[in-house]
């Protein structure tokens, strides 16, 4: 009985729809834009419905959208579905735009699921880790290495060349030992505004007999709370690469090098691993491990949410994307393609597993379009490289 209630309850509201639809074209323009804003305050989900196919004009669109940039932030994907093709994909970005504030929930969930399509105009972007050129940086710092023929010469030098190379944007603290096997307290990297990323036991070991074939090469090893890290950098004129890549980081500092992540306030820990990165150009030898354990997100009750792999496997002049869940109550799946030159794009599904769906359902609401099984789906973008 309950059953066939709930099928009669369904049967209405799709048969309210279609006369509501029917008689609102019917309506003048400015009389459908009106019955819309009326109705959003009261059911804007509906009124979403009803404005994608009440075949508004680009003008009468905009107006409606700019009421709407100020409503649920849950549903800034139906906001990119129906008023991108209504308006134009540039027109659409640019009302957000000039309609929304950095800081607000639905300007960080539009740039979420816009593929980063909005700008920060307050200069979020640039409080993340950013030293331009940075890997001749490191060349130019590793060949000043090997111009001291003393293996004698004191750490602080090269953590004065290093200060100096970076424009101060890398800084050593308390460095010891020599410039060939040296260590500092910590390295650090000072942001915008007075503010810094501090690392702790920051040391390094260069491998003077790779000079010989006029290459650079310096193991370098990070154990800090935050972040752990040790890797093989070797530098020469064509290429700069990082090999054999073991890093282990807590899910809050990504967000910190990547404003967009902190409205979802990530948790738990991240494992990164691969043998070949090159930096110049940048892309991957050989294949890439990215592994997100006990992930955690402020927008879910639900914690953990699960224990997450990325792959990324080379092929060609491209980068092959897999992501796949271990385990969890929020199952993903995802496949993409990517090229620093082309871009790409990356698309997923997300799932509750049994048990989890209502407490999921408002996570899986803003994750992506929601599918008649109860999943959510997406498919976002991959810029190239500028």
């Amino acid at each position: 009985m309950a059953i066939e209630e709930q099928s009669a309850k369904g049967s209405d509201r799709t048969r309210t729809y279609r006369e509501v639809k029917a008689w609102l074209r019917t309506q003048p323009m400015a009389e459908r834009v009106e019955f819309l804003e009326q109705l959003a305050p009261r059911n804007e989900r509906f009124s979403l419905r009803l404005a994608k196919s009440a075949r508004l004009t680009p003008e009468a669109a905009e107006r409606f959208l700019k009421g709407r940039l100020h409503g649920d932030h849950v549903l800034a994907p139906m906001l990119i579905r129906y008023f991108e093709p209504l308006m134009g994909k540039d027109r659409f970005w640019q009302i957000a735009a000039q309609n929304l504030r950095p800081e607000s929930l639905m300007f960080r969930a539009l740039n979420f699921h816009g593929g980063g399509q909005l700008t920060d105009p307050t200069g979020a972007a640039d409080r993340a880790w950013n030293v331009p050129h940075l890997r001749w940086y490191v060349l130019i710092l590793l060949m000043a290495f090997a111009a001291f023929a003393l293996t004698t010469a004191p750490a602080w030098i090269a953590a004065s060349l290093l200060d100096q190379l970076s424009g101060g944007k890398i800084n050593l603290e308390q460095p010891s030992g020599s410039v060939w096997n040296g260590s500092a307290a910590a390295i650090v990297f000072p942001h915008p505004g007075g503010t810094a990323q501090r690392f702790e036991n920051f040391s390094w070991q260069v491998e003077p007999a790779r000079l010989l074939g006029g290459e650079a090469a310096v193991h370098v090893k990070l154990d800090d709370l935050l972040l752990s890290a040790q890797a093989q950098i070797s530098a020469s004129l064509s290429q700069t690469t990082v090999s054999r890549l073991q890093a282990t980081a807590q899910a809050p500092l990504i967000a910190t090098f990547v404003p967009v992540l902190d409205f979802w306030k990530p948790r738990g820990t991240v494992r990164i691993s691969g043998d070949q990165i090159t930096l110049k150009p940048l892309g991957i030898g050989s294949p890439v491990t990215i592994e997100w354990e006990r992930a955690t997100l402020s927008l879910s009750s639900v914690a953990p949410l699960g224990d997450y792999r990325l792959k990324a496997q080379p092929e060609r002049e491209s980068i092959n994307l897999d992501l796949q869940t271990i385990r969890g109550a929020l199952r993903i799946s995802g496949t993409g393609h990517y090229s620093p030159v082309k871009g790409g794009e990356f698309q997923y599904r997300a799932q509750a597993a049994q048990g989890y769906l209502e407490q999921l359902a408002p996570l899986l609401d803003i994750l992506g379009k929601k599918e008649a099984d109860g999943s959510a789906t997406f498919t976002t973008p991959l810029a190239p490289l500028r």
